[in-house]
């Protein structure tokens, strides 16, 4: 028998290897060895992340020349995640602002040559964005290149331009195919995130006038997962005459969408699982002129509403809410409505909510019987105090002991599957006696009453995806 060398190992035996070794170590091996390049590569390239700060430029113009030098590779990326926070501060000043990235006639000739070959209306634009170094030209080649992409995570930086990404996006999933423009997104794309981050030091939310740019990405095909902030428009319009397709999307944080629109894109989806919804107020963006176009107020009726669309599939809730550019000694938002309804989502187990949206109003506290609010098959509850106010006429503690009461006072019919209530304090005081009598009311009822800092991680944490850090090309 002839003796067995490295070459002869199998595929699976030589994955199980490479998963051992580290990023350089796989470097070296592919320049070391042809015949077991490829195998290497695949590995390398399957997860690829950029981090663009002030002192480092993403590679991204080197993995380009890399990709199209052999196309192979480009089918080996399943994950992308964009990163970086270093440029939120140019996002009031407009979308133009994002950093260029130096580039020379030899890293561009072949994307130029690429998108020369489109059938697009906006070649050229797309071209001029390239030649000035605009990040978003670069990243919309890329993933247009990536035709086994299953998951992207487009950051802060990255997101505060995408206007020719969104054009691509049009392009190839909402318009009619038998225009044959020649752009494709992988048809595998599960997984998207493509949010802003909060910017507390700047004292307001980094959000320009996205809808349009926005909404293609919920025409993919197989969307399962999606993070993602839509500002409020006076008038929501999808993209093309029939809005998107979401039977498949599974779990969605959504960020500054109001509850005036929530409805339109919740009464679409038909296996969502998870949500995360973060209501958003800001000066800024609720105006145009003198005249304001979208309410400091919380609408209870119309967020109840939006849910009960997703009544028959939702098991993980968490609502939140962030206000911006509030004046010295100006009221924070006066809530209408209420929740009363909700326990009618018959398959929630964790749910996330503040306390006001409970109580139902402000001045003063109109709460609704729990009964009515609280789903029956609820596990774990966490309650917050998001713009809870100690020197406002605002909901107190308090105000919940006795509905709490009533509630758990018939746990087996109300709650026969409850676990534990957290009251998550950060932000704000709670006083030792009235912890100890919330305490009592769920020993007494056979139920885990506590007080964290932040939720536990028995709520659905929206987390981007896992990835190497391939800044080698």
């Amino acid at each position: 028998m002839p003796p067995t060398t490295l070459l002869d190992l199998s595929n699976d035996e030589f994955h199980m290897i490479f998963q051992l070794l580290s990023q350089p170590d796989l470097v070296a091996l592919c320049l070391t060895c042809k015949t077991l390049c490829r195998l290497p590569e695949q590995t390398l390239y399957s997860q690829v992340k950029f981090n663009w700060s002030t002192s480092s430029v993403p590679p991204i113009v080197q993995l380009l020349r890399s990709l199209f030098s052999r196309p192979q590779r480009s089918t080996y990326v399943r994950s992308l995640v964009l990163d970086g926070t270093q440029f939120e501060g140019h996002i009031n000043r407009g979308p133009t602002y994002t950093p260029s990235i130096p580039v020379t006639i030899e890293d561009i000739e072949r994307p130029i040559s690429w998108i020369e070959s489109l059938k697009v209306t906006y070649r050229n634009q797309w071209i001029r964005q390239l030649e000035v170094g605009n990040i978003d030209a670069f990243v919309t080649v890329l993933i247009c290149q990536l035709s086994h992409l299953r998951s992207v995570k487009i950051g802060s930086d990255f997101a505060l331009d995408n206007l020719i990404l969104s054009m691509v996006l049009k392009s190839a999933l909402c318009e009619d195919s038998s225009q044959n423009s020649g752009l494709s997104i992988s048809q595998q794309l599960q997984s998207v995130t493509f949010t802003y981050q909060f910017v507390q030091q700047y004292g307001s939310l980094p959000i320009h006038k996205n809808t349009k740019e926005v909404l293609p990405i919920l025409y993919l095909p197989a969307l399962q997962n999606l993070s993602i902030c839509i500002d409020n428009p006076i008038k929501f319009a999808w993209p093309t005459v029939l809005p998107p397709n979401l039977s498949t999307l599974v779990s969605l944080d959504l960020q500054f969408l109001r509850e005036k629109h929530l409805h339109k894109i919740l009464s679409l989806t038909t296996s969502l699982k998870m949500l995360r919804w973060c209501w958003y107020w800001n000066r800024d963006t609720a105006t145009i002129g003198r005249h304001r176009y979208f309410s400091k107020d919380i609408d209870l009726d119309k967020v109840t509403e939006a849910l009960l669309y997703i009544k028959d599939t939702v098991e993980d809730l968490t609502l939140t809410t962030h206000i911006d550019h509030l004046l010295d000694g100006e009221d924070r938002p006066y809530v209408t409505g209420s929740l009363s309804g909700l326990s009618k989502l018959h398959h929630l187990k964790r749910w996330l909510v503040p306390q006001y949206m409970l109580n139902g109003g402000y001045r003063p506290p109109i709460a609704k019987p729990l009964v009515q609010i609280l789903p029956n098959k609820l596990e774990f509850l966490g309650i917050t105090e998001d713009i809870y106010d100690p020197d406002s006429d605002s909901v107190s503690p308090t105000d919940l002991l006795e509905p709490l009461r009533q509630w758990l006072s018939r746990r087996k019919d109300h709650a026969p599957m409850l676990h534990s209530i957290f009251f998550i304090t950060e932000g704000f005081d709670w006083h030792q006696p009235i912890r100890n009598e919330f305490t009592r009311i769920g020993d007494q009822a056979g139920v885990s009453i506590t007080f964290p800092l932040n939720p536990p991680p028995c709520f659905a944490r929206f987390g981007s995806p896992k990835a190497i850090n391939s800044m080698w090309f």
